[in-house]
């Protein structure tokens, strides 16, 4: 009698577990890691039996890991915007060549004149 009490407790928890398992299976993919986090964190705590423990494991070693990436890339992205506005302030406007008073001319032969 008490075996089968266990049992059914066992696939209650199994039961709990299962959302917490694929919530955060969909939060990861999704890119959503605190989500995934999160329901990592109530998985484990619903796990008694420890079934699941290695792919929530698992599963907690990749979400940071994806995060990680994540937060790389935008840091790089953001580097690469600064240095680009930076690289465009360091350029200066092409100068305009400096403007020359016309020659006055005198007659018809053109020479210059005495003004």
């Amino acid at each position: 009698m008490r075996f089968a009490r266990s049992g059914v407790a066992d696939e209650a928890a199994v039961c709990a577990l299962g959302p917490h398992w694929s919530l955060a299976w969909v939060c990861a993919k999704e890119k959503k890691y605190p989500a995934a986090l999160q329901y990592i964190a109530s998985a484990f705590a619903l796990d008694k039996t420890w079934q699941y423990r290695e792919r929530l494991a698992q599963k907690l070693q990749e979400v940071p890991h994806h995060l990680t990436i994540r937060n790389q890339q935008e840091y790089l992205l953001l580097i690469n915007l600064v240095s680009k506005h930076a690289r465009n302030e360091d350029k200066k406007p092409d100068e305009a060549p400096p403007v020359v008073a016309p020659l006055l001319l005198d007659g018809p032969g053109g020479n210059p004149g005495t003004r």
